[in-house]
């Protein structure tokens, strides 16, 4: 049986509250860094598109003292498909209200911006696996 608020109903201009936490109740935000970083993955996904990068070569970036090396890479947007209403972020969990403007958007854009912060996280943290516990649930807010 799916665990509670797994399974999403996609609504056109539905509002929703979206929540997860870390795997094994851990912390996912462990400096302001890292907060700062998530909501700058919520800011570049949710504001109007940037014109694509022209090359396909590669950069270099800082995280935590560390230099990590990227394909430079357009990350996607969800301008016009997402609105962010609120958001709440503590040490070990996540919550964000969004309006879903298109059918279906909400799944990619959550797949989109967790993947990316788990992708710092684990790097900066010479880590791997899963930082969050499972798929995020998300409700439906009715009134």
């Amino acid at each position: 049986m799916p665990a509670k608020n797994a399974i999403k109903i996609s609504v056109e201009n539905g509002y929703y509250h979206i929540y997860n936490r870390g795997v094994n109740k851990e912390e996912i935000f462990e400096s302001p860094v890292d907060y700062n970083l998530f909501l700058r993955y919520l800011k570049e996904a949710l504001s109007p598109p940037t014109p694509k990068f022209q090359d396909t070569g590669t950069i270099e970036v800082e995280i935590n003292g560390k230099i990590f090396s990227k394909a430079k890479r357009q990350p996607k947007n969800f301008y016009g498909a997402v609105d962010l209403v609120a958001y709440a972020l503590m040490p070990n969990h996540l919550h964000l209200v969004i309006k879903q403007c298109k059918k279906n958007s909400m799944e990619s854009f959550m797949k989109s911006v967790a993947t990316r912060y788990s992708m710092y996280f684990n790097k900066s943290r010479n880590r791997i696996g899963p930082i969050f516990q499972g798929v995020y649930k998300a409700v439906l807010i009715e009134n």
